[in-house]
């Protein structure tokens, strides 16, 4: 079968290959590459690198290289043709196929899909009605307020306490993969077969359709986890999909606006108060795809998180996520409850009206969340304190690239805090350097253009990691990088792959990451240069200390500055 280059190539990019490699092998993220151990051949230390941006993958250690297809025909052993037609499923592409050849295998798929939908809804209405005769079940949701009509809207069911439940539903339990394969039955490896679900209150997940594609299971009384959520499979991606959106779906489009939560629970309960345009991502942080969804059907979001430190570090992540998706058009807001509440704590005790004035009167834009949180442990009054805004709201700045007028205004926003005419704050925004050079005779920073030494202190961090490898073994770098500064990032991912060989090849890591701050190949040349200052290990760890100390307060503030900040 002749599949166009074109057509590869655009199911290649389509495809998300961390998210896809992810399902099989530990990733281990560094700034925005991936490493693991490689699947390929045996290794302690992972020399197996992933770049999200060039959908790659490359092993430095046996040397196997390629996109997302070349790993799955690897790692499943799977035909070329078999790879290509599966993502290109996935990914909602068509190919031009022989037309009976391309009915046959349209069937096939379609009717397996339609064979999985019909196992899940079965075990659904099985779920369903195991909450009639359950008592105990039926209390729970009465205590935490639901009333019947919520619980039939939301079809809520339950999940008895037995290992096997479902083999009492399905008689070829010990061999039908279908009820593996939508995730409601797990194999061990020595065949035996139980049920993921058990004694736990079933929250159908649907898909805008209304079609039922997985569950989400909460515990009752005392278990780990809380939540269950079913596996990812053909059906449920759970970075997709939104409870509670097929419900909300209508009355979001006609207020073009959501609310978004991070619980079943909490859609449910602000359903119970006729707050019907709500809906909660898959027990994890927001996604880029949940947020793009949610912009189809509305403009305004509304970020909804509890008053503790989860609720606050969730924010966050919303907000990095929302950054390059809001437009001048599209715009993200958030509600912060005190923190002795939830969504349904809160409706509980003050109501609907009141939960939506405080929705009304107590939001925060993306902008003045943004501003709030990164001078909440900035002395504003002092240059010092001015120059450190702007130096953190830079890269925050950047990401904002489909709402040129919010941009300005933003900027704007800056200037007037650090007391500055926007002109002259362009111009430092401008300037790419973010790090003063280090005078290396005086250890003073240097603030003259005509005093800049050959060697910056992250070139003069690199070029000795080079000379003693065993330096960075010993050297515990961060592993959350996201919110350092674009170079350290890079310097990071390039002392993590230091370690990663008795003898790096740079050039390798130069030919897979497109660093955009580094010249790496310009730093490598330095190392045999006469004027090359050598530094005692002991200097190495404080130089490398400084650099990380002022970056780390930067990566820790973001969580802490929420919980100091009393946000109104």
């Amino acid at each position: 079968m002749n599949i166009e280059q074109n057509i590869i190539d655009e199911i290649v990019d389509k495809s998300d290959i961390v998210e896809i490699i992810g399902k099989y092998l530990k990733l281990k993220r560094s700034g925005n590459n991936y490493f693991a151990c490689c699947p390929f051949h045996n290794e302690k230390s992972p020399s197996f690198a992933i770049n999200a941006n060039k959908q790659f993958f490359h092993c430095f250690g046996c040397g196997e290289s390629g996109n997302v297809i070349t790993f799955l025909m690897k790692y499943n052993g799977q035909e070329f043709t078999e790879v290509v037609l599966s993502l290109a499923a996935q990914a909602g592409i068509e190919i031009k196929q022989d037309k009976k050849f391309s009915k046959e295998i349209t069937q096939q798929q379609k009717q397996h899909k339609t064979t999985l939908f019909e196992v899940i809804a079965k075990v659904h209405n099985f779920y369903q009605n195991n909450l009639v005769n359950a008592s105990f079940a039926k209390n729970y949701l009465t205590t935490r307020g639901l009333s019947s009509e919520i619980i039939k809207k939301f079809a809520i069911g339950y999940a008895n306490n037995t290992s096997n439940l479902l083999s009492g539903l399905f008689k070829d339990y010990l061999t039908n993969e279908l009820l593996v394969e939508a995730g409601l039955v797990i194999v061990k490896e020595d065949g035996t077969r139980f049920d993921r679900f058990r004694d736990r209150i079933m929250f159908p997940i649907k898909n805008v359709k209304g079609q039922i594609i997985a569950f989400g299971g909460r515990v009752i009384v005392n278990g780990e986890p809380k939540y269950l959520n079913s596996p990812e499979t053909n059906l449920f991606n759970k970075s997709q999909e939104l409870y509670g959106l097929y419900e909300a779906q209508k009355v979001i489009r006609d207020k073009n606006q959501a609310i978004v939560v991070e619980g079943y629970m909490d859609v449910i309960a602000m359903a119970q108060y006729e707050i019907d345009f709500t809906v909660a991502s898959m027990g994890t942080a927001i996604t880029e795809e949940q947020i793009k969804k949610l912009f189809k059907h509305c403009d305004n979001l509304y970020y909804c998180f509890d008053g503790d430190i989860p609720g606050q570090k969730a924010a966050w992540r919303a907000l990095e996520r929302s950054l390059m998706l809001v437009t001048d058009i599209k715009s993200v807001h958030f509600i912060f409850l005190p923190e002795e509440h939830d969504p349904d704590s809160f409706l509980r005790k003050f109501g609907r009206n009141a939960f939506l004035q405080y929705k009304e009167t107590k939001s925060l834009s993306l902008t003045k969340f943004l501003l709030k949180q990164l001078c909440a442990e900035i002395d504003i009054t002092s240059n010092e304190g001015k120059a450190k805004l702007i130096s953190i709201a830079k890269p925050y700045i950047e990401k904002i690239i489909n709402a040129p007028a919010l941009k300005v205004m933003l900027k704007k926003d800056i200037a007037e805090l650090v007391e500055l005419v926007p002109s002259a704050l362009e111009s430092i925004f401008n300037n790419r350097s973010r790090y003063a050079f280090y005078n290396l005779n005086n250890n003073q920073l240097v603030k003259s253009k005509k005093q800049i030494p050959k060697f910056n202190i992250i070139e003069l961090i690199i070029l000795n990691a080079l000379k003693n490898i065993a330096w960075v073994v010993n050297y515990r770098l961060p592993e959350n990088i996201d919110n350092l500064s674009p170079e350290v990032q890079e310097m990071i991912i390039i002392l993590d792959f230091i370690t990663t060989s008795d003898s790096p090849a740079m050039q390798d890591l130069t030919d897979l990451f497109n660093f955009q701050y580094l010249n790496l190949t310009k730093i490598l040349h330095q190392q045999d240069q006469q004027d090359f200052i050598e530094l005692t290990n002991q200097d190495f760890i404080k130089h490398l200390d400084r650099l990380l100390g002022r970056e780390t307060k930067k990566m820790i503030r973001i969580p802490q500055i929420a919980l100091k900040s009393n946000i109104k």
